[in-house]
């Protein structure tokens, strides 16, 4: 049976699939093209709003490399995100030969595209490429509230500090990272 909704099509086959914008469900529903629900979707049998699909969104922004003295010229580099429910995926793709000339005191990106939402601070798991000529354990970490990552190493096995910026051209790095909010 073959419902006309205008250029797409409904159709209902013998085997009871039902397929929207396909003249063949394969599916018991088959959709060719984009399907929005008004809440969200649920999986299988589980009815759980806290485990319901709903919210996906795929961004840009662009990430600034501060300090606690910004440098003359703050750089910026690329940035795309993944936010899946509370959870955001984003990748900083390239601070290439980044001037941070008149910079000093902690590091610190900002720009993330939504705040951090944990109870308390932490750190969440990030991917650093990076050339600072250093030999230190460095990471970031995202306060609660903040849209900001703070640097922080570790040298010879001592405690973590702030990471503390070294003023000067060439720099380069590449972050990834995941976080949760609201």
């Amino acid at each position: 049976t073959t419902i006309d909704v205008g250029p797409n099509k409904l159709v209902a086959n013998s085997a009871g699939n039902v397929g929207i914008g396909t003249a063949s469900p394969a599916k018991p529903l088959d959709v060719t093209g984009d399907i929005r629900t008004s809440t969200g979707i649920l999986f299988g049998t589980d009815t759980a709003a806290a485990n319901k699909l709903d919210d996906y969104e795929e961004g840009t922004f662009t990430a600034t490399l501060t300090a606690t003295t910004p440098p003359t010229a703050p750089p910026t580099a690329p940035a795309t995100y993944v936010k899946i429910g509370n959870i955001v995926h984003f990748v900083i793709h390239r601070f290439d030969n980044a001037n941070t000339s008149g910079a000093s005191g902690g590091m610190i990106v900002t720009g993330l595209p939504f705040s951090c939402t944990f109870t308390s601070n932490t750190h969440a798991p990030f991917t650093l490429g990076m050339n600072f000529n250093t030999a230190a354990n460095q990471t970031f970490n995202i306060n609660n509230a903040s849209t900001e990552l703070i640097g922080y190493e570790s040298v010879s096995g001592a405690s973590w500090n702030q990471w503390t910026i070294t003023a000067g051209t060439g720099k380069y790095m590449v972050i990834t990272g995941t976080y949760v909010t609201t």
